[in-house]
């Protein structure tokens, strides 16, 4: 996947690091996210939230092996998982954590 465009990711206790990504439109959750290399394993790739910066899941893979239907599978496991409701309500405790700093 081509890592065309900039975003913020949330690392240690709100510090927030610039990273290369690949950004879509999950409209099943209705948010923004990005897709890039995983900050801890040049081998894995991650997905976060855009306005969040908080990582969903990874994938065992190089950013550059990962294609469009390996995130939508995962993307859709982790939506079943843990349920449109309980994805949305964490998006807006976490965004109401960062409101407060």
């Amino acid at each position: 996947m081509e890592t065309t465009d900039k975003g913020s990711i949330t690392v240690e206790k709100g510090n927030k690091k610039q990273v290369k990504c690949h950004k879509f439109k999950c409209k099943p959750i209705d948010r923004e996210l990005m897709v890039h290399e995983d900050i801890d394993n040049k081998n894995h790739t991650s997905v976060s939230d855009c306005i969040t910066g908080y990582r969903l899941f990874g994938l065992p893979q190089k950013v550059s092996s990962v294609k469009s239907s390996d995130v939508i599978e995962k993307l859709k496991w982790f939506i079943n998982h843990f349920t449109k409701e309980g994805i949305a309500e964490e998006f807006k405790r976490i965004e109401n954590i960062q409101a407060q700093k």
